[in-house]
């Protein structure tokens, strides 16, 4: 487990905002868009300057004896949004004010998302030679019927010959996001994208239930009762035969809705969140995390630039943890993850025993095969993957 933190960059822009979509996103055709590059690097600047009211949070990894750039972020991740809306120049100045301003390790691995539609030779070439390595995709489906539902601008076809081309760039690794769980997207037609899916054979695949969140068009739609989703059994069956296909094509799960060809491919920057590493965000909207607390910027583009033009600290809010909402949180994403609930990491950082403390739940768990006890851990089972959060009220 790699202990250095991670920065996330926020880019808010988007050709068009997907009905389901609650990112802190706007129309590439805002106004805001205009001088949004320099102010996320005033903001990265307010970090460096101590400004930043948490920025020096990120020396925490100082302490920790790996090495001169324990305290250097390891990873960059560039998401959205579309990223991938910004020309390379602009990716560039972004870059810049990065490396100037904030501590990047010799090693770190740099991640953009991007829309199949903004996919050509020049573009892959482009990002490459930026220093990006991990390229994700956000297809969301292979079948044209799921991505006139998801308000998606690219077709099947687009979607197939975009992955091909970025199989044959220099990205080291080049992720598919796909999306399921609609009634559109039948159990056949979602076994006909995993399979275009594997015979194309990208490094990576992430494969998301579609959620509905608070606010959003879908939101609204299913309130009116107008919003085919599958049911509970139908997810079921979905989700196995998922893990099932990809399994036998050469992919191991790692996450309840993430698989890889090797290691090497796993999402570096994703895993933070789920092994509780901290992470810095910047941009409208973004997230950070420094161990003991949370703080995320002003969601709305006019309300950040404003604070960063005038030199101000661009967060919104701060929420300090407790003991135990950081116990929750690590149960809730470690439950979520092959590696499952490690004792010894438990009880070094809360203290106490799992084993001990909720031994009737546990060995309930896994008599009904929920979970398995391997290797110093209580590992999520397949069924117990798709029961996550039950199993976390079983352990609170």
């Amino acid at each position: 487990m790699d202990p250095r933190p991670g920065l996330y960059v926020h880019i808010p822009f988007c050709s068009a905002v997907c009905p389901y979509c609650d990112f802190a996103v706007v129309r590439s055709q805002h106004p805001g868009r205009v001088s949004f590059v320099d102010g996320l690097t005033r903001e990265i600047e307010l970090v460096e300057r101590g400004a930043h009211p948490h920025g020096a949070a990120f020396a925490y990894a100082e302490t920790n004896a790996i090495g001169p750039e324990a305290g250097s972020f390891s990873t960059i991740y560039f998401g959205g949004g579309t990223p991938s809306a910004l020309a390379p120049e602009e990716l560039q100045q972004i870059q810049a004010a990065i490396r100037r301003s904030l501590s990047i390790a010799t090693d770190a691995r740099w991640s953009i998302e991007a829309n199949p539609e903004d996919i050509n030779p020049e573009a892959l070439k482009a990002w490459t030679n930026l220093g990006f390595d991990y390229l994700s995709l956000g297809v969301q489906s292979f079948y044209d019927p799921a991505l006139k539902f998801l308000g998606r601008r690219h077709t099947a076809g687009q979607a197939r010959d975009a992955c091909a081309l970025a199989l044959k760039s220099d990205f080291s690794t080049v992720s598919i996001d796909l999306m399921m769980g609609f009634e559109c997207l039948t159990q056949e037609a979602w076994e006909g994208v995993l399979t275009t899916a594997t015979e194309l054979g990208p490094h990576h695949l992430s494969c998301y239930e579609l959620t509905i969140h608070e606010g959003t068009s879908f939101w609204r739609r299913q309130q009116a009762g107008t919003l085919g989703l599958i049911d509970e059994e139908a997810r079921a069956t979905a989700f196995r035969s998922t893990v099932e296909r990809l399994s036998s094509c050469g992919y191991e799960q790692y996450e309840v809705s993430n698989f890889a060809r090797r290691e090497v491919d796993r999402s570096p920057h994703n895993q933070k969140y789920w092994q509780s590493i901290p992470y810095l965000g910047v941009g409208p909207g973004a997230h950070s995390y420094d161990g003991h607390r949370r703080w995320w910027n002003h969601r709305a583009l006019k309300d950040w630039s404003a604070a960063v033009a005038g030199d101000q600290s661009p967060i919104a809010e701060t929420e300090e943890l407790t003991a135990e909402q950081q116990r929750l949180e690590w149960l809730l994403t470690r439950v979520r993850t092959t590696q499952g609930l490690e004792l010894a990491e438990y009880r070094q950082r809360f203290g106490r025993g799992l084993l001990e403390e909720y031994r009737e739940s546990t060995e309930s768990l896994v008599a009904r095969g929920l979970l398995r006890k391997e290797a110093g851990a209580l590992k999520p089972t397949l069924e117990g993957l798709l029961l996550a959060d039950s199993i976390v009220m079983e352990l609170s």
